[in-house]
């Protein structure tokens, strides 16, 4: 997916992101569990995003992007939607990195690389490593070898600070069935490889 939205729109997207996670002088430190619940069979993606508590910050960014919000409606699709939560997107004020590789996205492209093409379950990212297509055009990495619950995304090294960060997320709550595919709740942000190459 090749964004051909103007900087205003990239400034208006980390200035939305920067009002959740504040200024990084201090950590998220809310120790909240969130409830979501599962029973969305009727409801597409979108539905279930409105309407699950703990995620409305993600929600706020979907809203940036009419595109997005049509495909996440379209009960024709297939897809998986890989939302993360309220205080996932709060502690992005202890990843600068992150911050810096946001500025050079829009809303469009930061949504669609949080949905996979096509259905993924948690049964089909069990017991090994492999990659889907996201709507963005890069692919994401799922690593269910070995651990309990599968990762998402990948760990990228900043060129601006040349150190690793970490963009793995934990699989929260998995296998939200809804009309047009499938839901799955996660701990961290996605941010794709080529976003944090051009972070400066």
């Amino acid at each position: 997916m090749t964004s051909q939205h103007s900087a205003s729109g990239f400034t208006k997207l980390y200035n939305h992101l920067s009002s959740f996670v504040g200024d990084g002088s201090r950590p998220h430190t809310s120790k909240k569990v969130e409830r979501f619940e599962a029973d969305r069979s009727k409801d597409t993606l979108y539905d279930t995003l409105s309407r699950t508590d703990g995620l409305s910050h993600f929600k706020k960014i979907v809203d940036q992007s009419p595109e997005m919000v049509n495909v996440l409606k379209d009960s024709s699709k297939k897809l998986t939607l890989f939302a993360c939560t309220n205080s996932g997107i709060k502690s992005l004020n202890n990843q600068g990195a992150t911050m810096d590789a946001i500025k050079n996205m829009d809303a469009d492209d930061i949504v669609a690389y949080h949905i996979a093409d096509g259905v993924y379950t948690t049964q089909d990212m069990k017991y090994r490593i492999y990659y889907v297509n996201t709507l963005q055009g890069e692919r994401l990495k799922i690593n269910g070898l070995g651990i309990a619950y599968p990762k998402i995304g990948s760990r990228h090294m900043s060129t601006s600070v040349n150190t690793s960060e970490n963009y793995e997320a934990s699989l929260f709550v998995g296998d939200i069935m809804c009309s047009n595919g499938v839901f799955h709740v996660i701990s961290n942000f996605l941010v794709p490889e080529s976003a944090t190459s051009t972070a400066i």
